[in-house]
């Protein structure tokens, strides 16, 4: 305990400086997009990040081992990735092995105009079955207007279904930073959004009807905005992020409805985030990096409105989950990451989520460790062990995901 503790408080001042420089100096993986000083769209179709690769992408991505045809596509790219899951919980729950994602995107050219402007249509489609297809098999479905023109405060337009731009990326959807709002990279909203860059700043905005998938007919469906801002100086270690996410459906559905919102419990968060990277401090510095993040929110506590959060730390015990419901929450992520070579990167990942951050007791924490080893161009493996530990003991009897020690296998090939 009191070395999961000093742990803690290390990850609380480790993201506290962090969010001062932010302020003195004024994704995507986004170790690659702090070490590069490239814009997302340098290697994702997305703007902001994440999601389906450009054939910039695909090409860094291969980590200079070979470049395999089947990726020298830029209309189209496929992502597979089977799991293993072995849980040490209460509910002994296990999987031998589960299919994550089996997406296959189209990025297509429809206009192309003067000034390099450009309309392109992005689809996305999951055949993944069982329990990772439970969010539906639709993924992105938008189009994108990029009028050219640099430094345009409105260059990029986003319309259609997409995720949202707010917080870290990763692409764990257990991440408890995720889990905290119910926003993983496997929930779609569909809206519109502008962005652009500014030299080293870049910037997000959306607006969009639904949360996790819902739509503009179903009652009580809120309006949802979401502001990113990014900085990313080309002389500096470091890239920093801050977004903030409000969610407003006290004007939606009709009286009594489940999902209709009193206007003092909208849910909203900020994050906080940077990336630093050591070998770009010195060259002779190994290629270390450090992401960091702290997430505040309020109202994401209701399982109502975030289902995700309910199995991880709620099943079991209705009497802890009506004493945090209301309270603000606080979620800290610390991840190391250490290239050994071009094909083995070794992974530590500290994470706590505290459902009332006016009690520590309330408090989860997942300690990860682990490697990742890529053997081809476009194929790698992952394996990590994950060791929970909660501050109440009397949440151990629950069946919570929260609380499990797992072992974690992912296998990936992409296309």
């Amino acid at each position: 305990m009191h070395f999961t503790n000093f742990l803690s408080n290390l990850t609380l001042i480790l993201c506290f400086i962090a969010s001062l420089l932010t302020s003195v100096i004024s994704q995507a993986r986004p170790e690659y997009a702090a070490r590069e000083k490239n814009s997302c769209t340098s290697c994702h179709v997305n703007v902001t990040g994440g999601g389906p690769r450009t054939i910039g992408g695909k090409a860094y991505g291969s980590r200079g081992i070979g470049f395999a045809k089947t990726s020298q596509k830029d209309w189209f790219y496929g992502d597979f990735r089977g799991i293993s899951f072995r849980p040490k919980g209460k509910s002994e729950r296990t999987s031998n092995f589960a299919i994550m994602k089996a997406t296959a995107s189209l990025n297509v050219n429809i206009l192309e105009g003067e000034n390099n402007s450009k309309l392109k249509a992005v689809a996305t489609t999951n055949f993944a079955t069982g329990p990772f297809a439970t969010k539906g098999n639709a993924r992105e479905l938008y189009f994108s207007w990029d009028n050219g023109k640099k430094n345009s405060p409105f260059r990029y337009l986003t319309v259609g279904r997409f995720y949202l731009p707010f917080g870290l990326l990763t692409d764990e959807h257990r991440t408890y930073n995720r889990i905290q709002t119910g926003h993983t990279f496997r929930d779609f909203e569909a809206g519109l959004m502008v962005s652009a860059d500014f030299g080293d700043f870049h910037y997000d905005f959306s607006l969009t009807e639904g949360h996790n998938g819902s739509s503009f007919s179903e009652s009580g469906t809120p309006l949802v905005s979401t502001l990113n801002l990014r900085y990313n100086p080309e002389d500096f270690p470091m890239m920093f992020g801050l977004s903030g996410i409000y969610e407003d459906n006290s004007s939606k559905g009709s009286a009594g409805t489940d999902n209709r919102l009193l206007k003092d419990t909208l849910p909203w968060a900020i994050s906080f985030y940077n990336v630093l990277v050591f070998d770009k401090i010195s060259e002779k510095s190994p290629k270390i990096s450090l992401s960091t993040e702290v997430v505040l929110a309020k109202n994401y506590n209701r399982t109502a409105y975030n289902g995700t959060l309910a199995p991880y730390v709620y099943t079991g015990n209705p009497v802890f989950q009506a004493a945090t419901e209301n309270a603000k929450s606080l979620g800290l992520l610390a991840e190391l990451k250490w290239e050994f070579t071009n094909k083995l990167i070794g992974m530590y990942k500290f994470e706590q989520l505290t459902l009332n951050q006016d009690f520590s007791s309330d408090r989860f924490i997942r300690h990860g460790l682990g490697f990742r080893y890529q053997f081809s161009s476009n194929a790698m493996i992952t394996l990590k062990y994950e060791v929970a530990d909660l501050g109440r003991n009397d949440l151990l009897e629950d069946d919570l995901r929260a609380a499990e020690d797992a072992w974690l296998g992912v296998f990936r090939v992409w296309l």
